[in-house]
C-alpha cells in the first residue's frame, strides 16, 4: 500500500463530519474539487470505497465507518498534543465559539464572563445567542448550550445541571383573579407559556399531575414570559433564580409552593471529547461556576 496522507485523512473526516464536499470545502477553505480529489487519491491509495456519492448527502461505507472511528479519534489527540506544544497548558490561548439560547445566555452565562476574562486573559470567547439548535459541525461550534432532556446523535454532552423552576403570578392578577388551590385550578387561570409547551407536569407527595393550560400568550422566551407575569398577564411556570428578585420586592407571588413543576436539565455539547485546552478551560469553569 502506498504511503497515506494524514492531509487526506484529515479532509476525508472533515468530509464525513459534514455530510458534504461542499461544506467540507468552506470548513477547510479549499475548493469543491481539491476536496473531491484528495478523497478520490485516498480511496485510491487505501484500495476502498470510503463514500457513496450517489445521493446529494454523501455516505459513508461500512468499511469508512470504522476507518473513521479509529482515524478521527487519533487525529484530534494529534492536534491536541501539537497544540500543546504550542502554547503554556496552565495559560491557555485562542478563540472558542459557544452557541446558548438567548435567556440562558444574557441570565445565566453573562454574569461569568467578567470572571472568565479576568482568569484566562489570552481566551477570547465568541457567543452566538439563538433560540435554535445550531449545526456545530456546519457552523464551527465549539460548544453549544442546550436547555431540555438530551438526545443523543454523536455529539458528547456535558451535564450542567438543572434549572430549578415554580409557579409564579403577579401580585395584581392574584388580586383580581384569586390564587389556585390545585393544579386543577389551573385551567380556570390565564396562563403562560411555552410554545409547544401547554401541558404542565406537577409532582405533589410523590403523585403526579398534567393539566393543559390555556391563555392570551405563549412564547420561546423566558425573559419575556416572565415580563407578562410581571404585568400581570397571566400564571407562568419560571426559573426559581430568574424570578426570586421579583419575589423578594412582593411584584410577583410563588403559587402552589408545595408542588413540584417540571425541571429543566442544561448540557453543553462538543463535537469530541478531546477538545482543545481553552475549550476544557470554558467547559469546567462554567459547570463549576453556573448556579441553577
Amino acid at each position: 500500500m502506498q504511503h497515506v496522507s494524514l492531509d487526506d485523512i484529515e479532509i476525508f473526516i472533515e468530509v464525513a463530519r459534514a455530510g458534504s464536499f461542499s461544506q467540507a470545502a468552506i470548513n477547510l477553505g479549499m475548493s469543491n474539487g481539491s476536496v473531491s480529489r484528495r478523497v478520490s487519491a485516498l480511496e485510491k491509495q487505501l484500495n476502498v470505497r470510503l463514500l457513496d456519492r450517489n445521493t446529494r448527502k454523501i455516505r459513508m461505507t461500512q468499511p469508512a465507518m470504522r476507518f473513521f472511528d479509529r482515524s478521527a479519534s487519533l487525529l484530534d489527540e494529534l492536534r491536541l498534543s501539537h497544540e500543546a506544544l504550542r502554547e503554556d497548558v496552565a495559560s491557555p490561548s485562542g478563540t472558542i465559539k459557544v452557541s446558548a439560547p438567548v435567556d440562558f445566555g444574557i441570565f445565566w452565562l453573562a454574569p461569568l464572563l467578567s470572571e472568565f476574562a479576568d482568569l484566562y486573559p489570552s481566551v477570547n470567547v465568541l457567543i452566538e445567542l439563538a433560540p435554535r439548535h445550531v449545526d456545530l459541525i456546519a457552523e464551527r461550534i465549539d460548544i453549544a448550550i442546550r436547555i431540555g432532556p438530551f438526545v443523543g446523535n454523536n455529539l458528547v454532552a456535558t451535564n450542567l445541571g438543572l434549572i430549578h423552576t415554580g409557579l409564579y403570578a403577579s401580585s395584581q392578577y392574584v388580586a383580581a383573579n384569586g390564587k389556585p388551590e390545585h393544579s386543577a385550578d389551573l385551567a380556570n387561570h390565564r396562563c403562560i407559556y411555552l410554545l409547544n409547551g401547554s401541558e404542565w407536569r406537577f409532582t405533589l407527595a410523590g403523585e403526579v399531575s398534567e393539566v393543559t393550560v390555556d391563555g392570551r400568550f405563549a412564547t420561546n422566551n423566558m425573559g419575556l414570559m416572565l415580563q407578562l407575569c410581571k404585568l400581570g398577564q397571566g400564571i407562568a411556570v419560571l426559573p426559581k433564580k430568574m424570578a426570586a428578585k421579583l419575589v423578594s420586592s412582593e411584584e410577583l407571588i410563588e403559587l402552589l409552593p408545595d408542588y413540584s413543576s417540571s425541571d429543566f436539565p442544561v448540557h453543553a455539547l462538543t463535537l469530541s471529547r478531546s477538545r482543545p485546552h481553552a475549550v476544557n478551560i470554558f467547559l469546567h469553569f462554567i459547570k463549576d461556576k453556573l448556579i441553577f
